[in-house]
């Protein structure tokens, strides 16, 4: 499963966005869909397990599960 990298992302986080080229990679290249679980990372260690909860048209919703 592909990580993403997320560099906003940190480790209190429940609720983040993601927009950009990382938005176009889970939505559009991956084709995921509200309710899959991704792997997050932020580049400097932290791995998270997250679940998309909204799909809009330039930015996705994920709450984080599991770190």
């Amino acid at each position: 499963m592909p990580s993403f990298y997320t560099p906003q992302l940190k480790a209190e986080d429940k609720v983040i966005t993601i927009e950009g080229e990382e938005y176009h990679h889970i939505v559009k290249v991956f084709r995921y869909r509200e309710g899959d679980i991704i792997t997050l990372n932020n580049g400097c260690g932290l791995l998270v397990s997250a679940t998309i909860n909204t799909i809009s048209k330039r930015y996705i919703s994920v709450t984080i599960t599991h770190q």
